[in-house]
């Protein structure tokens, strides 16, 4: 998802990523928001 954010009296573009879970009685839960500069990879550690 992607933003537009005013940052230093500029507009920049921001990318929110919305991890989302599901719990045992299958309703979705919010685990977490990030904010990144822009689109990157995103790899899980095992």
């Amino acid at each position: 998802m992607f933003f537009k954010v005013k940052e230093d009296g500029h507009c920049v573009s921001k990318c929110m990523y919305n991890i989302l879970g599901i719990d045992q009685n299958g309703r979705k839960e919010v685990l977490g928001f990030y904010l990144a500069e822009s689109e990157v990879l995103v790899r899980s550690v095992k």
